[in-house]
């Protein structure tokens, strides 16, 4: 990485609050507007292979994640600042969101009942196939 670049963000003092945060990439020019130039990224945890699936419980201040290779959800308290092992096996879930009822939906790699060896639930949504599904 050259110089200054967003990946370069993580190695200098994060206790001294930029704008715009040098943190924040733009990939891709048409997400510019987007952006919340006020906002600062934080760093929350390290220690995980491959992380993914965030949800976040506002009701209980903590917000949950998927370490895929570790086959284990984390949980990050705002209370406490601390991460713990929310649940071991995860049986890898990997995309996380709540049902209208508040409850944790985990999105799973599996195999579906009714369907052939190695094929997901869900493959395509309106003919386009889902990347990460097993199809």
């Amino acid at each position: 990485m050259e110089p200054g670049s967003p990946g370069d963000a993580w190695d200098v003092d994060r206790t001294i609050v930029r704008f715009p945060d040098p943190a924040v990439e733009i990939v891709d020019e048409r997400f510019r507007a987007l952006v919340v130039w006020q906002g600062v990224v934080e760093r929350l945890w390290t220690g995980g292979r491959w992380l993914e699936g965030p949800v976040w419980f506002g009701d209980g201040r903590y917000l949950l994640f998927s370490d895929i290779p570790s086959d284990r959800m984390m949980c990050w308290s705002e209370v406490t600042g601390e991460v713990t092992v929310h649940r071991q096996p995860s049986r890898n879930s990997n995309g996380n969101t709540r049902d209208l009822q508040g409850r944790l939906v985990p999105g799973r790699r599996r195999r579906h009942p009714g369907l052939g060896a190695g094929q997901g639930a869900v493959g395509r949504d309106r003919g386009t196939p889902l990347p990460g599904l097993l199809r």
